[in-house]
């Protein structure tokens, strides 16, 4: 069981979009626990780990909150920053961009968290990980105890094969159908989809 806060970051001298986020605390939080850190994948969003966090905090006591951050162009971020995303230059489609706007919501002052004194678990999803990795560097403060990196897409910048493949992903992720009659239609559609038939269904509602 876990109760859960949203928070949005405000433009900052190193990040130019608002940026949300969520925290969610277990019933029985653990003061001296740790704190997830969660970045999520392309086309996803930073609701899309809530299933995991169920499961994973009815079997955990050593958790003291988890935090999950939106890129500035996906989820209800996107929706913050539509105009100004609708601006070429700031389309913010870089892991490093990524990275600045998880940064900007950790270094905050408004939701009251110091991070550098906490003890972090850095967890993220594919082209998130690159994302993670940077906002860990040691230009930061934050101190990272471990890093979980799933499908993670680490891939050398000089590499011609990187540009190639950031690319196809991107034109991918932009061609994706993302409108339909109503709610029920979206669910019904993907729900057939290949690509979303293993999901767990819990996670699928929670991304339509």
């Amino acid at each position: 069981q876990m109760k859960s806060q949203l928070y949005v970051a405000e433009p900052s001298p190193t990040c130019p979009f608002r940026v949300e986020g969520v925290q969610y605390i277990p019933d029985s939080p653990c003061e001296d626990g740790f704190t997830l850190i969660f970045l999520h994948a392309m086309s996803l969003h930073k609701e899309t780990f809530e299933p995991m966090l169920d499961d994973l905090l009815a079997s955990s006591t050593r958790i003291r909150d988890v935090w999950s951050i939106d890129n500035p162009n996906h989820g209800r971020s996107s929706v913050l920053n539509q105009k100004l995303l609708a601006t070429p230059p700031q389309l913010c489609r870089s892991a490093a961009e990524y990275a600045r706007g998880a940064y900007s919501f950790l270094s905050s002052p408004f939701h009251g968290v110091d991070f550098s004194t906490r003890r972090l678990i850095g967890l993220a999803h594919s082209s998130a990980v690159s994302a993670l990795w940077f906002t860990g560097s040691s230009k930061t403060r934050l101190n990272f105890t471990s890093l979980i990196l799933l499908d993670a897409a680490l891939l050398p910048p000089e590499f011609p094969t990187t540009s190639f493949l950031s690319n196809l992903f991107g034109k991918i992720a932009s061609a994706k159908r993302d409108k339909w009659p109503t709610r029920a239609a979206a669910h019904e559609n993907l729900a057939a989809h290949p690509a979303f038939k293993t999901w767990d269904p819990r996670a699928l509602r929670l991304f339509v």
